[in-house]
Formats: C-alpha cells, structure tokens, sequence
C-alpha cells in the first residue's frame, strides 16, 4: 500500500510499511520526491480493497519542510507575495495549508528555520 500511495502522490522512494498488506498505528510513512514548483496535495483517495466502495479520503502530512506559501501551497513566494494574498493576515486554520499540514512542527517548542 506504501508503494501504491506512493507512486500516485509523486516519485516513490521508500516507506516503513514491512510487509505487504501490514499496516501498524495510525500512520503511514511514505517518501517521495515531488516538484516543489507545484502545490502540495492535503490528501488523496486510496483503495482498502479490490471492492471500489472500499475507498478511503486518507490526510496527507508533511515533514520537515522549509517555508512556503501557506495560502497557495508552493515554494515559489510566502504568503506576502502570494497572488491569492489580500493584505491582511489570516488565520491558519482559514488557509489551505499550514502548520497544521507539517507533522513535525505541531510541537510548541519548534521553530521553524527560513528557506
């Protein structure tokens, strides 16, 4: 199932899925290699089963990611330069992307590092 969510989300490298069909804990961890140029997919369909009625909406989360726009979802700009930015801030939760889509920075303690 790694490999399959992998190859449709972009280049797959590896996951730390062990056996075929074996998923453990509520996570599956999967690397690609995307085109940083184009926005980041929040999440995607995937097929539990052979039956099509078996398809999930699975979140699709992101580690260790330097800083992107959180309202277009591309490394291009931040959000200041962003065609879709109307002057004023937004909250986090109203935008498409942010820190809630890093796993890895939901901690308090983290700070994020620019580029």
């Amino acid at each position: 199932m790694g490999k399959h969510i992998g190859e449709a989300l972009s280049e797959y490298v590896v996951s730390n899925q062990k056996k075929k069909g074996e998923l453990s804990g509520n996570y599956l961890r999967i690397q690609v290699g995307l085109d940083v140029m184009k926005p980041f997919r929040r999440c995607m369909p995937v097929r539990i089963s052979d039956r099509k009625v078996d398809t999930i909406w699975a979140d699709i989360w992101f580690e260790k990611l330097p800083n992107f726009c959180y309202l277009c979802g591309t490394f291009e700009h931040l959000e200041q330069e962003c065609h879709l930015y109307t002057g004023r801030t937004h909250d986090d939760l109203d935008k498409p992307y942010g820190c809630w889509f890093q796993e890895d920075i939901c901690a308090p303690d983290y700070q994020r590092h620019p580029g």
